[in-house]
């Protein structure tokens, strides 16, 4: 007899993500208390993960464990080297042993690009937060002739684990009965 079985949950492939960058050069804060990085375009959004207000919040609309990756774009314009810090903000809270600087110098591109695996509650919103200790420091877009465009950050988080129903399950199958010409088991 047929069986017809119904899935629930978002577990497997199907988990949450979002992908969201920014093309436009951002100076980054000289303040000890740091400034949080802007994005304004949504590269993959309408799956649990979404921009907040201000831009700087990315929104996590279902509980679960997430990786966070990025990659940001830096920059010195003048004076000969500085030391920029980035860390991750939670709720507007600095996570403890998030922070690592990347040392820059004058002219030269540097990629920071790590990532970052936690926790979050339904709702719950992050945060990148960068400081530098000079005014000329940047995160930096640039348009070169010919290539596609580099964002001067690019961020994507993935849902890791679903602690929910990732799928079938003995309580969610529907048998729909007809003449028996065999045994069907369903498990729970």
């Amino acid at each position: 007899f047929p069986v017809t079985i119904r899935a629930t949950g978002a577990g497997g492939a199907q988990g949450y993500r979002g992908v969201f960058s920014d093309t436009t050069t951002q100076n980054i804060s000289t303040a000890a208390t740091g400034a949080a990085i802007t994005f304004n375009t949504d590269e993959m959004v309408g799956y649990g993960i979404s921009r907040g207000t201000p831009t700087s919040r990315i929104v996590i609309a279902n509980a679960g464990t997430y990786n966070i990756q990025f990659s940001l774009q830096l920059t010195l314009t003048t004076g000969s080297s500085t030391t920029t810090n980035i860390w991750l903000r939670i709720n507007g809270n600095d996570v403890a042993r998030t922070n690592t600087f990347i040392v820059e110098k004058n002219n030269e591109y540097t990629v920071a690009a790590w990532n970052f695996v936690y926790d979050f509650a339904a709702n719950d919103y992050f945060e990148l937060i960068a400081s530098s200790d000079s005014s000329s420091a940047q995160v930096t877009a640039v348009v070169p002739t010919g290539q596609p465009a580099i964002p001067s950050i690019i961020l994507t988080v993935t849902q890791v684990a679903y602690n929910g129903n990732t799928g079938p399950t003995g309580s969610t199958a529907t048998i729909v009965t007809g003449k028996q010409i065999g045994r069907a088991h369903v498990c729970s």
